[in-house]
C-alpha cells in the first residue's frame, strides 16, 4: 500500500480521490477520514479496528481494492453510479501522455491516461477469453481516450445505476478476469474476509433497529423472565392483515447467518398456533371473490376480472397483469 500512495496520482484508481488534507486534521487526506463512522476511528491502529467503525458502502473501498469488470478499471461518476472504462481504440502506450485533464461531472481532474491503458492491457493478457466490445451506448467520454460505461444493474435495467459493486447480486470473481464479473487487481484476501463478514451480519445489519425497538415486559425484578409486547398493527392497508415488520416478517433460520435464528423461541399461547402465508396476487383475488359473489350466478370466475384471474395465461398475455399493462401502455412489471 505505501507504493500505491506515493504515486496515487497514476494510480488507475486512486487518482480521482481527493487527496487534500484539511487545516484541522491535516494527518490524513480527505477521502480516508471518509472511510470511517466517526473521525476518531481514522486514528485507531488498524488491528484495533470493529467491522462497524467502517462505512462499508463508501466509494474508496472499490478503489482500494481495484476493482476492475472483466478487465476494464472501475470508476463512479455522480448521476451514473459505478460503471467501467474502455478504451476508444488501440494506442501504442508510449504515444499515450502520462495524465490528461479531463471533467468528471463538474470536477476536473488529472487522469492517468497512459497508467489506465497499461493495466487494461495487463489485465487483457489474464484473460482466458476473447473480449467482446460493450453492446450499449457509452454514457461519458473522457477526452479521445476512454468511455464509460455503467455497470449492468442486477435488475436487467439498462437506466439504473448501480450504486455499490458490492451488492450481494453482482457477480465477484476472485480467482482471475472475467469478461462479465468484477475482479480484485489487490488485496484479493482482505476482500475475500470483508465480502464474507459482510454476508454473515448483513442479515441482523438490517434487523439490528427493528430488534432494538421492542419493548420488554419484565415478570420479576432481576429482569430473567419476561416478554416482549409488539406493537402489532391489527389491520393493515390493502389486505386487512396483521402488520408488524419484525414478528410477522418471513424469514428462515440459517446456519452461520447472525440474527437469522431471532424468532426461533417465539411461543404462542395456550390454543392458538403460528401460521406462515404467503399468498400471490392476494389483492386481486379478494377483489376478484367480491365481484363473483356479487353476481347473480355466484360463482367464480363470473366476472371479467375474477375470469382473468383464474384462466388468464401469461404467456399467451391474457392474465391479468398483462391486459393492465396493454390497456394502460404500461410494461407489465409496472402494472404489477
Amino acid at each position: 500500500m505505501p507504493e500505491i500512495l506515493k504515486k496515487y496520482h497514476l494510480d488507475p484508481w486512486l487518482f480521482v480521490s481527493n487527496w487534500s488534507r484539511p487545516n484541522k486534521r491535516p494527518q490524513w487526506p480527505v477521502w480516508y477520514w471518509g472511510l470511517f463512522q466517526k473521525l476518531l476511528h481514522a486514528n485507531t491502529p488498524l488491528e484495533e479496528l470493529e467491522a462497524d467503525s467502517v462505512k462499508l458502502m463508501c466509494r474508496e473501498l472499490p478503489r482500494l481494492f481495484g476493482l476492475c469488470y472483466g478487465p476494464y478499471p472501475l470508476m463512479f461518476v455522480t448521476d451514473l453510479g459505478w460503471g467501467y472504462i474502455v478504451p476508444k481504440k488501440n494506442f501504442v502506450s508510449s504515444s499515450l501522455p502520462e495524465t490528461q485533464l479531463i471533467k468528471i461531472a463538474d470536477e476536473s481532474v488529472h487522469m492517468p491516461i497512459r497508467s489506465i491503458y497499461k493495466q487494461i492491457i495487463s489485465n487483457k493478457k489474464s484473460l482466458n477469453q476473447l473480449i467482446s466490445e460493450p453492446l450499449k451506448s457509452a454514457v461519458l467520454h473522457f477526452g479521445d481516450f476512454f468511455s464509460f460505461y455503467r455497470l449492468p444493474h442486477p435488475s436487467g435495467q439498462p437506466h439504473l445505476n448501480v450504486g455499490t459493486p458490492f451488492s450481494k447480486k453482482m457477480k465477484i470473481n476472485f480467482e482471475n478476469f472475467e469478461e462479465d464479473a468484477i475482479h480484485p487487481t489487490r488485496f484479493v484476501d482482505i476482500l475475500k474476509r470483508f465480502l464474507d463478514s459482510r454476508s454473515v451480519t448483513r442479515f441482523w445489519g438490517n434487523y439490528r433497529a427493528r430488534y432494538k425497538e421492542q419493548l420488554p415486559v419484565w415478570f420479576d425484578e432481576n429482569s430473567e423472565n419476561g416478554a416482549i409486547v409488539p406493537s402489532v398493527i391489527p389491520a393493515g392497508t390493502v389486505t386487512r392483515r396483521a402488520v408488524h415488520k419484525l414478528w410477522l416478517t418471513s424469514a428462515n433460520a440459517k446456519e452461520g447467518i447472525i440474527g437469522s435464528d431471532l424468532k426461533s423461541m417465539i411461543q404462542c399461547s395456550n390454543g392458538y398456533s403460528l401460521v406462515g402465508a404467503d399468498v400471490d396476487s392476494q389483492e386481486q383475488w379478494i377483489a376478484a371473490l367480491f365481484g363473483d359473489s356479487l353476481h347473480p350466478s355466484k360463482r367464480a370466475g363470473s366476472t371479467a376480472f375474477s375470469a382473468m384471474l383464474l384462466a388468464g395465461n401469461k404467456a399467451e398475455k391474457t392474465d391479468l397483469h398483462s391486459v393492465v399493462a396493454k390497456t394502460v401502455g404500461i410494461s407489465r412489471d409496472h402494472a404489477k
